[in-house]
């Protein structure tokens, strides 16, 4: 019995302890002895039996990647039983066939992550900001997926691991700087983000604007609202104020605004900032007089401010109230005739201009309405049958209004119908009842 213990453990591979191989990592990892080492550390030296040699391997059974600290198990299997078996059936095989579909290493981006898990800005790097991001977490376990930019200024870089972006920002007018990340698995697979930065030139600075969103906020600011309208022939006056936020001194100028021409005799004080100007109607931009006021400090940085003037002519004045010139609207039409018979039909559409373009539609009304006599408020019709009117001596008066939305009316002097009553008729050439 002694004798067979001595047999089978001086013939048993299984009994007796390997050396290992201290330049081969693969070896030295599986020697290492498990009580010389702690729980994540890296093995610097040791010795096995009575030969030394140096490792700076980490024990598989706790290693992590640096990929958000991923157990190195997680994706490639227990130690000695390392994914894929060869045989296609295998039990080792099961749990990368149940998350990604096929055996082999842990590799598909979706076991672990949603298809947005790194849509928004705030959830790259697993939470952290960009700009203190944690190195290799957008590479992916063992940096498989590298990333790269394009269309990105040429002094703007990316680390390809680590997703690092780094770009001293110059730009000599305040714009938004549009790039795009792109990442890589290597396997063809590819991620693409669409990136804008709003970066602001000096002397503007980031921050937010009155509806909150972000913008460049520009040191000077126009406190002062101008007049938007004037009546033709009158003086247009407006005060322009700025302030500068750091209290620089300003002047004032005058500029073309989109393209208009710059009104003719318009002046402005440039330590005052007055606008004067004597308005002459403006047929050719539809009415309105544009121009620019500009604020300037001692640097050379400007600011405009953008007038619109409505000049109103044709008849109409400018109503500050409203906001809008107000005109007459003057009714055009006159009845068809000037007299009928009893029982005849008396048709009339009343039709009315107004010297406002944008004053609305007009709205037609009668003010001494005759019995049953109507008229239809949109189109201006008047429809009225004749009845005896002995007791009104044959004669009967209308007094149309005409309204449009500014309110702008015309009601003209009423006019008169007479009414034949039998056995006389009423004579278009003399005007009157006669006899037949």
């Amino acid at each position: 019995m002694d004798r067979g213990r001595a047999t089978h453990g001086a013939v048993d591979p299984s009994a007796t302890s390997r050396q290992p191989d201290a330049s081969n990592p693969d070896q030295s990892r599986f020697a290492v002895p498990v009580s010389a080492m702690e729980l994540g550390d890296f093995q610097s030296s040791d010795t096995f039996g009575d030969q030394p040699f140096t490792t700076k391997t980490r024990l598989y059974r706790v290693g992590k990647d640096n990929h958000g600290q991923v157990a190195c198990s997680a994706c490639h299997g227990a130690g000695h039983a390392i994914w894929p078996n060869r045989d296609p059936s295998a039990n080792d095989n099961v749990t990368a066939l149940q998350l990604q579909g096929h055996s082999g290493p842990i590799a598909e981006c979706s076991v672990c992550h949603t298809a947005d898990a790194f849509a928004k800005f705030e959830d790259l790097d697993e939470g952290l900001k960009a700009s203190n991001s944690t190195e290799y977490v957008l590479g992916g376990p063992h940096n498989m997926h590298p990333v790269s930019l394009t269309d990105a200024p040429s002094s703007m870089s990316i680390d390809e691991h680590s997703g690092q972006i780094s770009w001293l920002a110059q730009v000599d007018v305040s714009t938004d700087v549009m790039f795009s990340v792109n990442a890589s698995d290597g396997q063809g697979g590819t991620a693409k983000q669409n990136l804008h930065l709003l970066v602001c030139a000096t002397p503007e600075t980031f921050g937010t604007n009155a509806t909150g969103n972000p913008a460049c906020l520009s040191p000077i600011e126009f406190t002062a609202i101008p007049n938007y309208g004037v009546t033709a022939g009158q003086i247009y006056s407006y005060q322009a104020i700025a302030v500068h936020a750091n209290g620089l001194g300003l002047t004032y100028s005058l500029a073309e605004a989109n393209g208009s021409p710059m009104p003719a005799g318009i002046t402005i004080d440039t330590q005052t900032g007055v606008v004067n100007w004597l308005a002459t109607a403006q047929p050719d931009t539809g009415g309105y007089a544009v121009f620019n006021v500009v604020a300037t400090d001692v640097n050379g940085y400007s600011v405009t401010q953008e007038v619109d003037v409505m000049v109103c002519d044709s008849f109409t004045v400018w109503d500050g109230e409203w906001g809008a010139c107000r005109g007459p609207v003057i009714i055009t039409s006159k009845p068809p005739v000037s007299g009928l018979n009893v029982d005849d039909s008396f048709d009339y559409q009343v039709a009315a201009a107004d010297y406002h373009p944008d004053a609305g539609a007009i709205k037609y009304s009668l003010i001494a309405v005759p019995d049953i006599a109507t008229i239809d408020p949109d189109s201006g019709w008047i429809h009225w049958k004749a009845v005896d009117l002995t007791d009104n001596g044959g004669y009967i008066s209308f007094t149309v209004t005409a309204t449009d939305t500014l309110r702008n009316t015309d009601t003209p002097e009423p006019f008169g119908l007479t009414v034949c009553i039998p056995p006389y008729a009423w004579d278009e050439v003399s005007q009157g009842c006669i006899t037949p």
